[in-house]
Formats: C-alpha cells, structure tokens, sequence
C-alpha cells in the first residue's frame, strides 16, 4: 500500500540469495523453507514454522517457607501464537525442599524469530517422574516464578511427540496438512497434524522410493 518496503526485522540474513523455496499457505499464513536453515512462517513477522521447545533448563532454590515438602524436578515448554505447544525442554536438577516455597528462575526467554507469546512450567509431584502442569506464564519477559503448589493442585501432564517440520524445499497443502519434503532424509515425506501446521509427529511421515 505504498512506494517503499517496510523491513520485518526477524526476515532479515534468514534466507541465501539465489537460493530457491518452497512456499504454501495455510491458516492464512505462508509457511516457507529453502532447505539450509529452519523453515519460517510469516504472520505480520517472520516466526519459526514450528514451536521449538527450550534448549536449556532453569535454576531451582529455596525462596521462602511453604507447603513443599520432598524431591522435586521442573521443566519448560514454549507456545506459539496459534496456542500450540512444544515438547519439553530439558529437566532441572532434583531439588529437596522442607517446608518451602521453591523459585524457579533463569526461566529462558526467546527471540522474535521463535514466535513464542507464553510458556508453561510443568513439575514433578513428591519424588514422582511424571510431570505435569504447574503454571502458564502469559509473555516472554517473566524469568523468576515461586511456587507453593501443593502436589494435588498441579494440572494436565506434560506434552509429549510435538516435534517440528523437518528442513524442506518443497511443500503443499492438502486437506488440512501440510505436507513436505526433508532435504536430510531425501526418501521421506512428512506431514503435519490435521488442521495444526506447526506439529509433526515422529510417525508423521511416508518413506518413498529407495
């Protein structure tokens, strides 16, 4: 609607000049990959096509007392703005509290070009391995949370098999899929879950040819 571009900040040293991509539409988004680096998706800024869970964990102590008693673990997943989550980032450290409230902090934040807008915060109940949901944190700013969640106050479990497309330079939609390409893994096609373009499951795929 003018005579100049605007830059979008999170395109910018993404893409090789010269290099071809593959482009399709879906959600009223435009999903995008040229096969060397992670694909992207525009939707007003240039975002990654999938949800990325967190590559590091957080730091966990006593803050003040409370209602936690026993072995504790916490981990992280991230959320898009189409309120899709990752997987799980990685675990913190067993934590032994008596009589506290915990403060989760170094909670990670990320970049423009990750898309994220909300993160969640999954623990352990008492000694337990099975993590479920402790709190939502509505931004990507927030790096401190305490927690004095008793045991049976802790939500839905974590999720699991989120994973993210593969590197591509061909894709298509079709009946409410993505389906793409995988420039590491020539014989495989993958796909996304019905009517979700950012999730491909591990068993997402159909193996072509030799």
């Amino acid at each position: 609607a003018g005579t100049t571009f605007s830059t979008v900040a999170s395109a910018q040293s993404v893409w090789t000049g010269g290099v071809r991509i593959g482009a399709a539409q879906n959600e009223n988004y435009l999903f995008v990959g040229n096969g060397n680096v992670i694909p992207y998706k525009y939707n007003a800024a240039f975002t990654r096509h999938g949800v990325y869970p967190p590559t590091t964990t957080m730091t966990v102590a006593s803050n003040a007392t409370g209602v936690l008693t026993g072995e504790y673990v916490y981990k992280l997943t991230n959320i898009n703005s189409a309120s899709v989550e990752s997987d799980v980032g990685p675990a913190t450290a067993t934590f032994t509290a008596a009589s506290a409230t915990i403060r989760v902090s170094a909670i990670p934040t990320f970049a423009l070009s990750f898309g994220i807008n909300t993160r969640r915060i999954y623990r352990t109940v008492t000694s337990g391995t099975a993590f479920k949901l402790l709190a939502t944190i509505a931004d990507n700013s927030t790096t401190t949370y305490d927690d004095s969640t008793a045991d049976g106050s802790l939500g839905a479990a974590a999720p699991t098999d989120q994973g993210v497309p593969p590197k591509y330079t061909s894709i298509v939609y079709h009946q409410g899929r993505l389906f793409m390409n995988d420039t590491a893994n020539p014989n495989y096609i993958w796909y996304t879950e019905s009517f979700n373009p950012y999730v491909v499951k591990v068993n997402n795929f159909q193996r072509v040819g030799d």
